[in-house]
């Protein structure tokens, strides 16, 4: 088969008093089932606001972030966001609004399902009018990650407390999930879900890293800062991981740094996180970046997107879109940035990210896309043979006109001396069934079709 190459195609503008180039730049489509590539549209920090002052403003932007995406012909398969949905999560209704402000029109306009769209909590989810301090000082005490995950226990008082913040969000996302049509592993700390992929099983775990976000709060003992102070039980990442343990490919969405955490927490947080997933998604610093880990064993790649919409505090507005060839580890991304002055938007180009893996999984991805080159070739030649001089190339191909063969555990011989039906062997059980069998048939039976069917093709 043959990769069609990406082009472009480019404008000139003239904005206030300078020139500059604009190009749309395009990345490859996974629509090619060729190709096995997963497109990801990375969203984050959207802090939707009720305020009167705040609405023009918002709606600007969200429409702007939209046409851009539309015109740019990008088609996500998902889309993350990363937390901070909402600037005040006081009020279950802002969620609503803000799904139907920025979520809805982006599922409408770009023809996806509510299955699709992946989220985790941020800091602004928080209702802050039902943080307990008492609840909140005391996990703070906590030094070890033993004593951490021994707390969060869903029949301690304690522990339910702690999670009143964040009550708005968990009823919010319980009525997305439960509309969902796929199977999810759905708990206060964290979510998983599976999605497949050009046959190949992808992981995504949504982890709650807000779970200890204070913000800054006047006590007694002074000013609380998150930024160090932040905890995450290791059990909720080892039972998420647990129900994604056989995906070929691995996500994790949360909303923080890794440097937000305490200590103690952070190192351990770090060494099951970089040897166990693919990518991460964060969002938080108002910041696009990417940087790429490696371990023993792996590695991870961690990509920070633009906030979607942010306060004139020098934040980068934008959005991320990111093609993962699934079989050579490269995530290419682009990054779209708003200018708020000028109205626009504008990038720096695409960039080319080596994913992190193994040498065992480097040689996994070589063989299948060895395998997956001979397949294209069988698939050819299959379509030449099989429709020459019977129908127009490019509208139908083997895979639509092969039917299932008549098929007998016997000898034709033994076949006429007895009933054909007690003999007839089904197809599905050849494909399906573990045990060797060696195939018999006249010359241009169908034998090397029936072979062709049977590697997968079909």
């Amino acid at each position: 088969m043959k990769a069609q190459s990406s082009g472009r195609r480019g404008i000139r503008m003239r904005i206030d008093s300078f020139m500059y180039d604009k190009y749309y730049l395009s990345i490859e489509s996974s629509k090619d089932n060729s190709f096995p590539r997963m497109n990801i549209l990375h969203l984050t920090d959207y802090h939707f606001s009720t305020k009167q002052s705040d609405q023009y403003r918002q709606s600007k932007i969200v429409d702007a972030l939209i046409n851009d995406i539309v015109e740019r012909g990008h088609k996500p398969d998902i889309i993350f966001f990363t937390g901070d949905l909402v600037d005040n999560g006081n009020n279950i209704e802002n969620f609503h609004k803000a799904k139907f402000e920025l979520i809805d029109k982006l599922l409408s306009k770009l023809n996806l399902s509510i299955d699709n769209f992946f989220i985790c909590p941020g800091n602004h989810d928080i209702n802050r009018e039902k943080i307990s301090l008492a609840t909140f000082e005391y996990i703070d005490k906590i030094q070890n990650n033993s004593k951490l995950d021994t707390f969060a226990t869903i029949s301690s008082f304690d522990y339910k407390n702690s999670l009143e913040p964040l009550s708005n969000y968990f009823e919010f996302t319980d009525s997305i999930f439960n509309n969902s049509n796929n199977d999810f592993l759905y708990e206060k700390g964290f979510s998983c879900h599976i999605r497949k992929f050009h046959n190949l099983n992808i992981g995504i775990m949504c982890a709650n890293t807000s779970w200890r976000a204070l913000g800054k709060l006047d006590t007694s003992t002074g000013t609380k800062y998150d930024q160090g102070n932040l905890l995450m039980p290791l059990k909720f990442i080892s039972t998420g991981l647990k129900y994604i343990d056989k995906c070929d490919f691995k996500i994790l969405l949360h909303h923080h740094p890794m440097s937000d955490f305490k200590g103690f927490n952070k190192y351990e947080l770090e060494d099951i996180i970089h040897n166990n997933f693919n990518i991460s998604f964060s969002g938080h610093v108002h910041k696009d970046s990417a940087s790429a880990f490696y371990t023993n064993n792996s590695g991870i790649l961690q990509l920070e997107a633009a906030a979607t919409l942010a306060e004139a505090d020098g934040s980068t507005i934008g959005y991320t879109f990111i093609n993962v060839n699934l079989d050579d580890s490269i995530a290419q991304c682009l990054s779209r940035y708003y200018d708020i002055r000028r109205e626009f938007l504008y990038d720096n180009g695409v960039k080319n990210i080596p994913i992190p893996i193994s040498q065992a999984k480097q040689e996994q991805n070589r063989f299948r896309k060895k395998l997956r080159q001979r397949f294209d070739i069988e698939l050819e030649e299959a379509n030449d043979l099989f429709l020459h001089g019977k129908i127009e190339r490019g509208i139908k191909g083997f895979n639509d006109l092969w039917t299932a063969p008549v098929l007998s555990k016997k000898s034709s011989e033994e076949v006429r001396r007895a009933d054909f039906a007690s003999h007839s062997f089904d197809f599905n059980n050849l494909i399906n069934d573990s045990h060797d069998y060696l195939i018999l048939g006249k010359d241009k039976c169908g034998k090397t079709s029936l072979l062709r069917a049977c590697l997968g093709i079909r």
